[in-house]
């Protein structure tokens, strides 16, 4: 053995872990008070379950042993709560939920230590089919709901969706879902881990909606204790806390194993392993263990709860949670001591120990790397898991606006079954033409990094219409790049109806405009500020009538403002209007006749033109004395009201009532439907509450709307019993008085209340009148301009959209009026056209004829309509004009003139006369076209046009068709009806016939493929003409027919192929399924086809595949189907079996048939088969069950000795699923990189050194047991994954190897063992010695081993590469020699170097004379050609000296070397250790 060289890193490393562990080990350990189990006890907030299965894995596991404590664990038995057991000492810990603030805040002495659920497990539970997708969908539903604290956070919802439960049907709480299937309630208040279980195994998909969505977001189990526990045993506590988190977090990466746990032992509610792997995903999704820390609490959560409970009145506003959060003291205790007293001693262990972390750090960073990447995979699962809950609809989109992802609630919203539908297609697509734009400009708006809005109708996939309010943002990548847009999108449609109907009924109050208590008005925005309109009401104002101010007729309205505020009010509006459009100003005026002074008040908007110019004012004017003649003497109220309209105007004032009034409330309200009071403003207790609304009947506020102002000083409650509010305020004193219109009707009330006797001031009264006149006022004012505003922008909208000159004419048919359009439609601007006629504009040719035709018009006093005439433009251009008027007269009954309207319809007769040139060019095409048969029929569908074409495609000359009915020709019979009705819906409801494939007849009566599109001409006149082109589709369907031939069926043997038989096999499944009966499938598969193909050829493989098809189609009965699955794989398919016996007699045929010989030419073969079979329904309910499982009981015939057929069993179907399961796990291992190369030495026997080794595949899951390479080997070999295995092995290999070698290890070589699938799949040569070169390695630095069943399957590109690799060096050795098919031939005719003996012989060959025989065989053989022999599995002495004594060359086993990781190899080659001692 070499000598040590001191500054070897891994000798160092080894000498510093050592000095380390010696120092540590001199150090005295901590000492603990207590060495015994301390007894504590759990109690649960419910019967046993997955809910809690982190305190069984913390017992389970030994975490709560381990750190001293002896846990009883107690289920909840319902006769007292968690809170209670603490509280009496029944428990030292329990599991509650959120309530256990309450508890704290009745002074209770509770501690919250960890939020095992993050989120709160109740939600609401709907069925998806119900359309319930929100929480506001509940209004006039049956819902079910805990009271008081148990449903606190579903109650908080609804009050957050702005429900009350008056909305609702409430139903009392069953605690069982079956009550929403069968229908007895439309909304379930559920328990998410566990009810939605019951719904998914009846087939009903749920749809939950979580309180979180609505901003309630409380914690779900909390783990508490007392504060006698956390005070008086804090180190128990602690022990206890810390123990649980990990139970916690061992049962949620173990979830089968404590599934199966719950099953042995604390299944007291007989829950399935289905319905606790169901809860097992749920509790896991509330406890999001990737996004926080498992137990994690948040004080700001805490106080998020506190007050939504205080919002539901379960504790008093102001409510104090100090010390509910359980918070860890530092302690000093004997650690502190221990640390100060041996600090020298640790601090140099210390500094050791870094350099020891500092050379392993590479390697602990790359475990933690495939740490954090599996993590976020679950992470992103998670998050993936969250969106599908969501109700609104959630999606992303590239830059093209094509579609991403979305999740279950948008396919939902557009009729979307799953998402391969729409993914990758514009969503543009299903947004209607009128919002696209404002749809793209969306998208681009977001890819510029700005998020955005947008409302927007859509069309779902079946068609219905829907309103969607999106709200988009940009998601950026790492490096900041937006890669895709984000979008919540909420369905709106219920909201835009509302929006509607209330549109709706606010136009069928026009009428009140007539009965504005003020005058409306429009004036110039100039210096005379002249009236161009003002209301009649004008003269109540001022004692002018209106039209006095008309153009400033007889007096200017500013004239009568007064001197002290026309300034003022000038200087305001010219500032008000520089930015702004609307205005409110108030100001005196002095009435001529009585000089009396009138407070008005005057409020409008600007009206600008195209250039941003303000044009006029449009307004109102309200006298406002009489409240300014009370702000004198309720000096207090004005205050607070000076300036104010609208809301603000109502909240301060119900404020200074109750400060004038010296009361508790106050609330101005509308009445409803004379039964319901809404609140406009309410104040309680100082603070303003809205959207609050109470019945009239039985209360005070009845006794007000029904006679007038009303006063109780006190006792109002015991006065008014049948109001329960009086009550629960505690209301001793009222006052109120009614809100009335100009009719004097009541349509509010003004009221303040008190919780001591009311307090009356001197014009109580008098205030309250004051404030109802107010409110009163303010109501119809707000009703007045609302409706004003809505006609403003309705007639400003009328006049901006139309396209038509309107005019005046006198009764000279002179222009005295002209709409602006004249400027678009003629050139000229309207004061052009004043004073002149319409003749003036015309041709002289055409005006005398309009002129004269005008005349008799005049002449008649008549209206007129279309009258058709050329004008010309300004430009010179000719303009035709499609005239209408009416007559008007004057006072005297004399024509004063015509009123009218011009359109220009310039452009509808430029296509009409282009619309009859394309007829003409039309028709002149369809002559010229030989192919194409081109018919026209009237409309009675006679024919009119009949080309040459025609005549050749049907056999009817131009004059036999001519004349003739379409159906009497060409229209099979069957067809009658439809065209008739298909030609009347397109004649009279413009619905045209669409082109398509049809079948019509010829002369002769044989029908014709032909492909038809339609033309309706003159659709618009009485004489529509429908065309039809017509081209043959004859020539086509045949090779149509022949495509779907050659898709469906084999073409080799004509019998159905794959494809045709699954989709077959599904309709059998669904018949057999309808009528309950049996359908077998035989899964066929020939016995050493590939020997026959490979020798004689594939052109004899061939026929033999034809007799084989022939002989199995003599087999079939009537409905029976037999297909070529693949390759030499055939597939059998019997419906309609009554019993397994009538399958098991058709295999015994199929078998009894292949024992024939095949004649193939001028050779014979002879092949066997082996049968699987499937049963219908016992064995699979799909088509890939049934098959999946037939091809599975063909390989156990076949591993039984083949020649044979077996029924698939339940056995087959475990083993099934566990080559399943391996599969997907061994997939997700070649992901994850688990699997490892470990390295058994070959050890020279003479010498005793190590010549090479052999690399072999574990399997080490991260967080499982390992698993056989006898296991999952054949696995990959049936799967094809060998393939990928065998790469990852060779280039792991050559990887080591050129390691090693970089370290000095040069005479040394790794066998690698090669799969005969990885000749058959890949050019092998190629990889092996791209490998070796990508490593800088020499052929002899790796070798390969083979099986013989390799080489006896080996054709000659296999012999080529071993060939190739052996002349480069590369040594080739023979596994398992003596287990297969052993011929010299094949080690003459193959390059093998060395055999190596089976571990079989080896074992018993030093006392059984028969395997030492066979061994000293394979020696001989072995030397006399020139190879090694290499002897597998030595484990003992006996072993090893046989060995030696006839003569082996290397041996590997137990006795010298157990497979070991390269790490390990490496220091054993560096360092030598005796090969018999190292086990």
């Amino acid at each position: 053995m070499p000598p040590l060289h001191p500054s070897t890193p891994n000798t160092a490393l080894s000498f510093l872990s050592r000095l380390l562990i010696i120092l540590l080990c001199w150090l005295p350990p901590p000492s603990f008070a207590d060495n015994h189990l301390v007894p504590v006890t759990l109690q649960l907030k419910w019967k046993h379950a997955f809910q809690f299965a982190g305190y069984y894995a913390a017992l389970e596991k030994g975490f709560y042993s381990n750190a001293g404590l002896e846990v009883r664990i107690l289920e909840h038995q319902g006769d007292y709560s968690p809170i209670e057991a603490l509280l009496e000492g029944r428990a030292e810990y329990a599991v509650t939920a959120a309530d256990i603030l309450i508890h704290r805040t009745q002074g209770k002495p509770v501690v919250a230590l960890a939020s095992i659920f993050q989120h709160s497990p109740y939600a609401f539970l709907v069925k998806a089919e119900s359309g319930i997708n929100s929480v506001t969908g509940f209004v006039g539903q049956r819902v079910m709901l805990g009271s008081g604290i148990q449903d606190a956070a579903l109650r908080a919802t609804l009050r957050r969706a702005g429900l009350s439960l008056d909305d609702l049907t409430i139903l009392p709480t069953s605690f069982d879902v079956r009550s929403l299937i069968r229908g007895d309630t439309d909304v379930f208040n559920a328990y998410v881990t566990d009810q939605g279980f019951a719904l998914q195994e009846t087939g009903i998909e749920g749809r939950y909606l979580l309180p979180k969505q609505y901003g309630i977001d409380f914690y779900g189990d909390v783990l508490a204790t007392t504060e006698a526990e956390a005070e008086q045993h804090p180190q128990r506590l602690r022990n206890f806390l810390k123990a649980s988190l990990r139970g916690w977090e061992y049962a949620l990466n173990h979830p089968d194993e404590l599934i199966d746990l719950i099953l042995a032992k604390y299944n007291t509610q007989e829950l399935s392993r289905k319905h606790l792997e169901y809860e097992a995903r749920t509790s896991r999704e509330l406890i999001q263990p990737l996004l926080v820390r498992i137990g994690h609490m948040n004080p700001a959560r805490w106080e998020h709860i506190r007050d939504v409970f205080t919002e539901l009145e379960l504790i008093p506003p102001g409510s104090r949670i100090a010390g509910l959060i359980y918070a860890e003291d530092d302690q000093a205790s004997s650690w502190a001591r221990w640390l100060v007293e041996y600090w020298n001693l640790l601090l140099a262990g210390l500094v050791l120990f870094l350099v020891a972390v500092l050379l392993l750090f590479n390697l602990q960073m790359r475990r933690l790397i495939r740490q954090r990447t599996a993590e976020l995979a679950q992470s992103e699962h998670s998050l993936r898991t969250l969106i599908d809950m969501e109700p609104a609809c959630v999606k992303t989109l590239d830059r093209k606006g094509r579609l991403l992802t979305m999740n279950r609630a948008g396919l939902a919203m557009i009729d979307a079954d799953r998402i391969e539908q729409v993914c990758g297609h514009p969503i543009t697509e299903l947004v209607d033409k009128p919002y696209r734009k404002q749809f793209i400009e969306l998208i681009k708006q977001v890819f510029t990094g700005h998020s955005g809005s947008l409302l927007f109708r859509a069309t779902g996939l079946k068609g219905h219409k829907l309103w969607l309010e999106t709200h988009a943002v940009p998601f950026r990548e790492a490096n900041g790049e937006i890669s895709r847009l984000l979008s919540v999108t909420q369905d709106v449609t219920q909201r835009i109806k509302a929006e509607n109907t209330a549109l709706q009924q606010q136009r069928s109050n026009q009428s009140m405009l007539a009965n504005i208590p003020g005058a409306i008005y429009r004036c110039m925005y100039d210096h005379s500020r002249s009236m161009l309109f003002i209301s009649d009401y004008i003269k109540q104002l001022t004692e002018y009538p209106a039209d006095d101010f008309i153009n400033n007729a007889a007096i200017s309205f500013l004239e009568l403002i007064h001197p002290a505020d026309i300034e003022p009010s000038l200087d305001y509006l010219d500032k008000r209007l520089w930015d702004h459009d609307d205005y409110y100003l108030e100001f005196r005026i002095i009435r001529q006749h009585d000089r009396a002074i009138r407070w008005l008040a005057d409020r409008g908007t600007a009206s600008r033109g195209q250039d941003g110019k303000i044009l006029c004012l449009d307004g109102a004017l309200f006298d406002i004395t009489e409240r300014k003649q009370t702000d004198d003497a309720l000096h207090i109220l004005v205050e607070s009201m000076v300036g104010l309209t609208g809301q603000a105007f109502f909240d301060k004032t119900v404020s200074a009532l109750c400060r004038w009034f010296n009361a508790d409330g106050a609330s101005i309200g509308v009445i409803e439907d004379d039964e319901w009071v809404q609140a406009i403003a309410l104040t309680l207790d100082g603070e303003l509450i809205s959207d609050y609304g109470y019945p009239l009947a039985g209360s005070p506020c009845r006794e007000v709307a029904d006679t007038t102002t009303c006063l109780y000083p006190q006792d109002v409650a015991q006065q008014f019993p049948e109001d329960p509010e009086l009550e629960k305020l505690g209301v001793q004193g009222y006052a109120g008085t009614p809100i009335r219109d100009q009719h004097h009707k009541v349509i509010g009330i003004v009221w303040v209340i008190s919780r001591q006797p009311l307090n009356v001031p001197t014009h109580w009264e008098d205030a309250l009148n004051i404030i109802a006149a107010k409110a009163g006022a303010e109501i119809l004012r707000r009703r007045t301009e609302r409706s004003l505003k809505e006609n403003m922008e309705r007639y400003r909208a009328l006049v901006e959209s139309t396209q038509d000159f309107v005019w005046e004419t006198d009764s000279q048919s002179r222009y005295t009026y002209c709409s602006p359009q004249t400027k678009t439609i003629l050139g000229y601007k309207p004061e052009e056209l004043i004073g002149k006629t319409p003749f003036d504009f015309m041709p002289p040719e055409v005006a005398d004829q309009v002129s004269s035709q005008f005349t008799a018009i005049i002449q008649q006093r008549r209206p007129f309509s279309s009258l058709e005439n050329l004008n010309l433009h300004k430009q010179g251009h000719q303009v035709i004009l499609d005239t209408s008027g009416m007559p008007f007269f004057d006072a005297n009954g004399e024509l004063a003139g015509y009123r009218g309207i011009d359109r220009d319809i310039t452009q509808r007769k430029q296509a009409e006369s282009y619309l009859r040139e394309s007829e003409r060019r039309f028709r002149e095409l369809i002559e010229s076209l030989p192919n194409v048969a081109v018919q026209g029929y009237d409309r009675e569908l006679r024919v009119i046009y009949w080309n040459a074409a025609s005549s050749r495609l049907y056999g009817y000359t131009e004059e036999e068709a001519l004349g003739a009915q379409l159906q009497d020709l060409i229209i099979p019979e069957s067809m009658y009806d439809c065209l008739v009705e298909a030609h009347h819906a397109w004649l009279e409801r413009g619905q045209p016939i669409p082109p398509g494939e049809l079948e019509l007849l010829h002369k002769d009566g044989h029908l014709l493929p032909v492909f038809s599109s339609h033309v309706l001409l003159n659709q618009d006149t009485d004489n529509p003409e429908m065309f039809c082109i017509d081209v043959d589709q004859s020539e086509q369907k045949r090779a149509l027919d022949k495509l779907e031939h050659l898709a469906t069926y084999d073409q080799l043997t004509h019998l159905p192929n794959r494809y045709l038989l699954e989709s077959e096999l599904s309709n059998r499944i669904k018949e057999a399924e309808r009528f309950g009966q049996k359908l077998a499938i035989l899964f066929i598969d020939l016995d050493n086809f590939k020997v026959i193909n490979d020798s004689m050829g594939h052109e004899y493989g061939d026929i033999l595949l034809l007799q084989v098809a022939k002989r199995l189609s003599s087999q079939l009965r009537k409905y029976d189907t037999v297909a070529r699955f693949g390759g030499d794989e055939f597939v059998l398919m019997m419906p309609m079996i009554q019993e397994n016996s009538e399958v098991a007699a058709v295999a015994k045929k199929i078998i009894r048939e292949f024992a024939t010989v095949f004649d193939l030419k001028e050779q014979e073969a002879f092949v066997t088969t082996s049968i699987g079979i499937s049963l219908f329904p016992d064995d699979g309910q799909t088509t890939g069950e049934l098959l999946q499982n037939a091809d599975a009981a063909m390989y156990r015939a076949k591993d039984a000795g083949r020649n044979r057929y077996q029924f698939f069993t339940q056995t087959m179907n475990d083993e099934l699923r566990r080559y399943q399961q391996i599969e997907t796990q061994l997939r997700r291992a070649l992901e994850t990189e688990v699997l490892q190369l470990y390295y058994q030495p070959q050890v020279d026997l003479r010498s005793g050194k190590i010549k090479s080794c052999e690399a072999l595949l574990r399997w080490l899951p991260e967080d499982g047991e390992p698993i056989s390479p006898a296991e999952f080997i054949p696995v990959a070999e049936r799967s094809e994954l060998i393939i990928r295995i065998g790469e990852c092995v060779i280039n792991a290999a050559c990887r080591q190897r050129a390691a090693w070698k970089a370290r000095g290890l040069r005479d040394f070589q790794i066998d690698i063992n090669i799969s005969g699938r990885q000749f058959l799949f890949h050019d092998l040569y190629q990889v092996i010695t791209k490998t070796l070169q990508r490593y800088g390695l020499s052929p002899t630095d790796i070798g390969i081993e083979l099986t013989e069943n390799v080489l006896i399957k080996a054709d000659e590109k296999i012999l080529s590469d071993l060939k190739r690799l052996h002349q480069a060096g590369m040594q080739i050795a023979i596994d398992d020699f003596g287990t297969g098919y052993s011929s010299l031939s094949y080690l003459k005719r193959f390059p093998v170097d060395n055999l190596k003996i089976d571990r079989a012989f080896v074992r018993d060959a030093p006392h059984d004379s028969d395997d030492r025989s066979i061994m000293e065989a394979i020696v001989a053989v072995g030397h006399r050609l020139g190879m090694k022999v290499v002897v597998e599995g030595v484990e003992n002495q006996a072993q090893h000296a046989l060995s030696i004594e006839i003569g082996c060359d290397l041996a590997q086993g137990y006795y010298f070397y157990r497979p070991m990781p390269a790490e390990q190899l490496e220091a054993l080659l560096e360092f030598p250790v005796p090969a018999h001692k190292s086990h």
